[in-house]
C-alpha cells in the first residue's frame, strides 16, 4: 500500500490462477480558476508553399502542418524536381533543404533567381547549420531567409507572413 499525497493503491488475489484486484484511490481535484483561452491568431490567407526536402518524414510533417494551417503545400524530394516545380508553378513561399541529392539547395536558389521568374518568391533555406557563415552563404545563393531544423510553428507562421507581404510572384507559363 502506498500513502503518498493522500492517494493509495492495493493489490489482492485469492491465489494462483484466480485473478487479481488492483485498487487505486486518488484525491479529488477541485476545479481551479479558469485558464485563459489561448490567444487567437489572426486569420491568414491561404498560401501556396513548396517544401523541398529529401527526408520523407521531415517533408511529410511540414506538408501536414501546412495543410492543418489552411495552406496549399506541394512537395519535391530533390533539386531537379524542385527547380521544375518552381519554374512551372505559382508559389508564395519555397522552403528548400540545403542538403539535397543531385542538386543542393544553394544551386536550386541560384537557378530559380537566374530565371527571373523567382525574383519576388520568398525563398527560405532549411538546414541543420545555423552559424553566421551558413546564413551568409544562403543569402549569397539567393535565399531571403535561413532557418534551422526542426522548424517550429512560430517560425513557420513568421515565414508565411513574410511571404504574404511579398505576394505571389512565380506565375505559370503564359501568364
Amino acid at each position: 500500500m502506498s500513502t503518498r499525497a493522500r492517494s493509495w493503491s492495493s493489490a489482492a488475489s485469492q491465489g494462483r490462477g484466480k485473478g487479481a484486484t488492483f485498487t487505486v484511490t486518488l484525491p479529488a481535484v477541485l476545479p481551479g480558476p479558469k485558464a485563459e483561452a489561448p490567444e487567437e491568431r489572426a486569420p491568414v490567407a491561404s498560401r501556396r508553399v513548396l517544401i523541398v526536402e529529401d527526408n520523407d518524414d521531415n517533408r511529410e510533417s511540414l506538408v501536414l502542418l501546412l495543410e492543418q494551417l489552411g495552406h496549399v503545400p506541394m512537395a519535391a524530394a530533390d533539386g531537379p524536381e524542385a527547380l521544375q516545380r518552381l519554374t512551372a508553378g505559382e508559389y508564395d513561399l519555397a522552403i528548400v533543404d540545403i542538403g539535397l541529392p543531385q542538386m543542393d539547395g544553394y544551386e536550386v536558389a541560384r537557378r530559380v533567381r537566374e530565371t527571373g521568374r523567382g525574383s519576388g518568391l520568398y525563398l527560405v533555406a532549411l538546414t541543420g547549420y545555423g552559424q553566421p557563415e551558413d546564413r551568409e552563404r544562403a543569402r549569397a545563393a539567393g535565399f531571403d531567409d535561413h532557418v534551422t531544423k526542426p522548424v517550429d510553428l512560430e517560425v513557420l507562421e513568421r515565414l508565411l507572413a513574410r511571404a504574404a507581404e511579398r505576394g505571389t510572384v512565380l506565375k505559370r507559363q503564359g501568364s
